[in-house]
């Protein structure tokens, strides 16, 4: 008869501080995802800062990093920061039109309005298609007090997204700078049909009605 095996008392102590660390870091990890992460009260956009640092850390040359972690900076306000970063992704893809683009956002914001007129052309010119470029240089035109550029500009813009209220309204703005009160109202009141409760426009006739 073949006698039992047997482990000595030193393994058998081993396995159980393996099984119970590998415990203890499974119920971390669970109650981590589950419960501890809901606590956490920061801001989104910080924690995703922080994802996006470290994959910027691991990989310097991911352009899209570089990207998410300039989206995160300009959501918090943080203008220079955001402006490094796009400017890093573009440095990395020369072509790259999400970030022409937001150096152009960022520009405009910060009313670097030449700057900001530059890139935006630049998208323009590699997708002229592009709406929210279109839409940007004429509010980098209307900012800068370029009435007529911006007025031509709010057109184009109109021609590619037609029913939007935000830039109606804005095109109704600058009739309105320009004195052109009829303009301006109707511009205000074809706003209000897409947006009923559009603010800017509705604004807009409470100042003309005056």
């Amino acid at each position: 008869m073949v006698a039992p095996r047997t482990i000595s008392l030193k393994k058998a102590i081993a396995v159980i501080i393996i099984s119970t660390i590998a415990f203890i870091a499974s119920g971390v990890a669970v109650g981590y995802t589950m419960y501890w992460d809901r606590y956490d009260q920061r801001p989104q956009s910080v924690r995703d800062q922080e994802t996006f640092r470290a994959q910027v850390r691991v990989n310097p040359k991911d352009v899209n990093a570089h990207l998410n972690l300039g989206w995160t900076y300009y959501e918090q306000g943080k203008k220079e920061q955001a402006l490094q970063e796009y400017k890093k992704a573009l440095s990395l893809d020369k072509g790259n039109i999400g970030a022409m683009y937001n150096i152009g956002l960022v520009d405009k914001d910060m009313k670097n309005y030449q700057e900001a007129e530059f890139q935006m052309k630049e998208v323009l010119k590699k997708a002229p298609l592009h709406e929210l470029a279109a839409y940007t240089l004429a509010q980098v035109y209307r900012e800068s007090k370029q009435y007529d550029k911006a007025r031509a500009q709010y057109q184009q813009a109109l021609r590619l997204s037609p029913s939007s209220a935000n830039v109606m309204a804005e095109l109704g703005m600058v009739y309105e700078a320009q004195g052109k009160q009829d303009e301006a109202l109707k511009q205000y009141r074809e706003a209000l049909r897409y947006v009923p409760d559009l603010q800017e426009a509705k604004e807009g006739i409470k100042r003309l009605k005056q």
